[in-house]
This record gives C-alpha cells, sequence and structure tokens, in this order.
C-alpha cells in the first residue's frame, strides 16, 4: 500500500492481506527464494489467481532504478515467470504486483523455482487460496 509520507512523496507500508482482497486492491507479491548452492539457469514460476492481473514492474508512483537481478520475465494468463542465468547460493527475493480485478473465490498453484538443467533440484511453495471482494 502505498500512502503520502509529506512534501511530494509516498512510502511504500506493508499490511497482511490474509488472502483477502478487494477489486481493484493492487498487491506487491514477494517471493523469497533459498539456494541450495550456485545454480546456473533458473525457473522461477508464480501462479497467480483467475481475478487478479500482473504488472511485474510496478506502477508509475514507484521510483526505482530499473535494475533487476533476473535475465527476463515472461507474464502469461495464468503464471509470471523470471529466468535468471546466474543464481547464487543463498536467499534471493523478487518481487511483483497483483491487481485484484474480478470478485469471487479462486484456488492458487504453488510457485515453484528450478535450474532448467539440473533435474535433481526443485523446490515449490504450498498452495493456496484467494478471495477477491
Amino acid at each position: 500500500m502505498t500512502k503520502p509520507a509529506g512534501g511530494g512523496s509516498y512510502s511504500e507500508q506493508t499490511e497482511p492481506t490474509n488472502n483477502l482482497l478487494n477489486g481493484k486492491d493492487w498487491v506487491r507479491v514477494r517471493l523469497t527464494i533459498k539456494a541450495p548452492r550456485d545454480l546456473s539457469y533458473v525457473l522461477i514460476e508464480d501462479p497467480f489467481p483467475a481475478g487478479c492481473e500482473v504488472n511485474e514492474r510496478g506502477d508509475s508512483s514507484e521510483v526505482t532504478d530499473w535494475g533487476y537481478w533476473w535475465s527476463s520475465v515472461d507474464i502469461r494468463d495464468d503464471k509470471i515467470a523470471f529466468f535468471c542465468r546466474t543464481f547464487p547460493k543463498g536467499e534471493h527475493t523478487i518481487e511483483y504486483n497483483l491487481h485484484a480485478r474480478t470478485p469471487g473465490s479462486y484456488h492458487v498453484m504453488p510457485a515453484i523455482s528450478e535450474p532448467m538443467y539440473s533435474p535433481d533440484v526443485h523446490a515449490e511453495s504450498s498452495e493456496s487460496q484467494v478471495t477477491v471482494k
């Protein structure tokens, strides 16, 4: 959520959604991925609820240097995918904006993270349910 901070600037404030969104809400999605070792050519896919649209670069009120550590982004009807040529050992975070659009209750499939050429490494989140009012 973005709120005026005075002097013509704005600040983002994080509030839990408890998987309940109001129509037309903008939600910041944060994915945290922990790599067990240095990896190459990693695919990170995050499905989103059918009643929502994604905007991976944020909105015009955000101030950013447009410097991202992933190589490419692919937005589909049902998910967003990030591609990373190099993925060092440790914890990494990806954020993107999701726009709640259509009221309803939606099932959300797990996010996945896996090196495209190392089938022995695979990680996924849990499934969830999201309601848009």
